[in-house]
């Protein structure tokens, strides 16, 4: 993040993984907050793989590395977008704001706390974090828009 021009830093919670937030003002107050998560599934047991986890190889045509298609791939494609933007137009249309977390695969233990001791630097007017890859029956993509989702924050 910081090599595409956002100011970083690390956000943590009860001694846990840490989670990067970036900031980046565009020239709309408009800010969106995207999410990512930087770990991926452990590679126990080895056996069951069928090329090995820390070498990108190419089969059949295709390119399998581990973590590509949950989330690092994703991650990668919006830091390339965010730079071709900058590098186009100098400056991003729109403000962002960026946290990529380390214990998704977990199960988020301790996201909660860091998504209440942070809130302010979290405020956007909107969000983006893809789901799972979905393919239709028939093998087309299949994108779903308007999900709604209720986070477990209160004010105690």
């Amino acid at each position: 993040m910081a090599g595409a021009g956002f100011e970083t830093r690390q956000l943590r919670a009860n001694g846990g993984a840490a989670s990067v937030y970036g900031d980046k003002p565009g020239r709309a107050d408009f800010c969106l907050l995207l999410y990512n998560h930087y770990d991926v599934q452990p590679v126990d047991p080895l056996e069951l793989w069928e090329s090995p986890p820390f070498e990108p190889t190419l089969r059949h045509g295709k390119l399998f590395a581990r973590g590509t298609s949950d989330n690092t791939g994703e991650l990668a494609v919006r830091l390339a977008v965010i730079r071709a933007l900058r590098e186009n137009d100098g400056e991003l249309p729109i403000g962002v704001r960026w946290i990529v977390e380390g214990e998704e695969e977990v199960g988020s233990t301790n996201f909660d706390q860091i998504v209440r001791d942070h809130a302010e630097l979290l405020r956007a007017d909107g969000a983006l974090w893809e789901g799972a890859s979905a393919r239709l029956p028939d093998g087309r993509p299949e994108i779903g828009l308007g999900y709604k989702e209720r986070w477990a924050c209160d004010s105690t």
